[in-house]
Order: structure tokens, then C-alpha cells, then sequence
């Protein structure tokens, strides 16, 4: 009987810790959710304008290919804004292991978004944010502008960049 009652008591303590994992599983899996952005919100709310007027894809590092036809900019973007993205702060892609750099830059408000794909990881992006943050001094009658330089990684959630797809536009331009 009291050999029962002690596994009884062992085989309630093992199900109140499995549920207790299992919960703290089911939390963590809702806050990765929560912090799930799309690339819009997570990247493009950064910048005064969230177009661009032109781009440079750079495929590994030799050929360069500048384009500046927005709907050519659009097409890309809008292949971009299709994700979802997590802040990832473990990471660092190498840059010589860079298969394509992507820069869309916008004339008018000298802000440039730049996007390294990694060569054999196609669910990582790292960005690198160039803005410009514009103060005026009415009484002095100064204006002063500040560039504010950020490199961030993202992994992007639930999907993969199709690197054929970015090579497909790469050659498109190319002609």
C-alpha cells in the first residue's frame, strides 16, 4: 500500500512537471509570435519615406547592376514586404560568404536600406540601416543633419528567400 501511495505521488508530480513544460513551450511559442513583424513594420517604418527611387544589386562581389526604374525598385521591395521577420541576436552573416547585396536608396531623403543574403542560409537577412535624422534651429536659423548608421539581423519566420527568384531579377536587369 505504501509502495501505491509513493508512486501514485511520483506519477502526479511527473504530469504537474510535463504540463509546466508544456506551458512554458506554449508561452515561449506566443511571445516568438508577438514579436513576429512583417518586414514593413519591422525594417521600412524606420525611414521618412518607405519608397525608394533606385537600387544596386551586387551579386557576390564582382558584378554590380544599378537600376533606378521604381517599378522595377517596387517589384523587389514588395517581394521583401512578403515576410515575416524576427530581430535575431545571435547572428551575424560573414560577409564574404555574401551571395547577393541589395541597396535601395532614395534620392530625396538620403536614406539607404541595405539587405546581404547569405550564400547557404537563404532564411537569415542582415540589414543595414542608413538614415538621416534632420533637427533646424529656427533661432539660429540652422538645419543639422545627423546620419544614424544600424546593422541588424532578422531570420525570417515561417519561409525562406528564393534565391533563384533574386537571381532571376539580377539577370533580368542585367540586360
Amino acid at each position: 500500500m505504501k509502495k501505491r501511495k509513493i508512486l501514485f505521488t511520483i506519477l502526479i508530480l511527473f504530469c504537474f512537471l510535463r504540463l509546466y513544460s508544456c506551458d512554458k513551450f506554449i508561452f515561449k511559442a506566443k511571445e516568438k509570435l508577438s514579436l513576429t513583424k512583417s518586414f514593413e513594420e519591422a525594417i521600412l517604418s524606420k525611414f521618412k519615406e518607405k519608397s525608394f527611387n533606385g537600387m544596386l544589386i551586387r551579386k557576390g562581389s564582382d558584378d554590380t547592376i544599378r537600376v533606378d526604374n521604381v517599378n522595377e525598385v517596387k517589384k523587389l521591395l514588395n517581394y521583401f514586404n512578403g515576410f515575416k521577420v524576427i530581430k535575431y541576436y545571435e547572428r551575424h552573416l560573414p560577409v564574404y560568404d555574401t551571395k547577393y547585396t541589395i541597396r535601395f536608396h532614395n534620392d530625396n531623403t538620403y536614406e539607404d536600406l541595405w539587405i546581404y543574403l547569405d550564400n547557404s542560409e537563404s532564411n537569415f537577412i542582415e540589414i543595414y540601416f542608413s538614415l538621416i535624422k534632420i533637427s533646424r534651429d529656427e533661432e539660429k536659423k540652422v538645419t543639422k543633419y545627423s546620419p544614424r548608421k544600424k546593422y541588424k539581423t532578422y531570420k525570417i519566420y515561417d519561409d525562406e528567400i528564393d534565391l533563384k527568384y533574386i537571381e532571376k531579377i539580377f539577370n533580368s536587369l542585367d540586360t
